[in-house]
């Protein structure tokens, strides 16, 4: 399915009953984006609510290995990725040029169900979470979804 993957273009929200964390850190709710950019790059705006107070961040990314900034969050400050297939990628965040952690991105051989795998070190603390998400309407799969913006402080950290 090169040059994009089967994540582009599309909206998922977070199952938190599927989901399972090892860290305090847990959202209420959360919704990430995926927009397709250029022939192998995508962009992520990810929003949601953790103990009543909302948070945004993201970045855009190319699958090249080179380091991309991320936006809005305090733990980590850089990404890059590398696609496996069309439906797997992995990700390695940064926080001033040292290692932090990898992401692992799956979706479901149906399309419906995206699947995040984290490892990630922060103030001493390991965690490692398996995150659900679901698709998040289909009025969003037919293009009626607005990116909302990404404000760069008071985002979260775990």
């Amino acid at each position: 399915m090169y040059p994009n993957d089967s994540i582009s273009d599309v909206s998922w929200t977070i199952d938190n009953d599927a989901s399972i964390f090892s860290a305090l850190w847990k959202p209420d709710a959360e919704i990430r984006h995926y927009e397709s950019i250029g022939q192998d790059g995508y962009r992520l705006t990810v929003s949601g609510t953790h103990n009543g107070k909302s948070y945004r961040w993201g970045y855009t990314a190319f699958y090249d290995g080179h380091d991309h900034p991320v936006l809005g969050r305090d733990d980590v400050d850089s990404i890059s990725c590398y696609r496996v297939n069309d439906n797997i990628s992995i990700g390695f965040f940064k926080k001033d040029g040292i290692f932090c952690g990898p992401d692992a991105r799956k979706i479901s051989k149906d399309g419906k169900t995206l699947t995040i795998q984290t490892v990630r070190r922060n103030n001493g603390n390991v965690y490692f979470d398996v995150i659900e998400y679901k698709v998040l309407d289909t009025n969003i799969l037919e293009g009626n979804f607005t990116r909302p913006h990404i404000h760069t402080q008071g985002a979260h950290s775990r």
